[in-house]
């Protein structure tokens, strides 16, 4: 099996649209806490408190 690097998942969250559809979720630095175990990536996504009403 091939390892998967933070990077990598890192890259593929890179498409994934932010709230606005401005910007990705990484560049927009709502991605946080990656780590990999046992082939499975695992990740934070943060939501600013001010945006969890909406």
């Amino acid at each position: 099996m091939t390892e998967v690097s933070k990077e990598q998942v890192l890259e593929r969250l890179r498409t994934v649209r932010g709230p606005d559809m401005d910007g990705n979720i990484v560049d927009l630095g709502l991605v946080s806490d990656v780590f990999i175990s046992d082939g499975k990536a695992y990740f934070s996504i943060t939501v600013p408190a001010e945006r969890a009403r909406e």
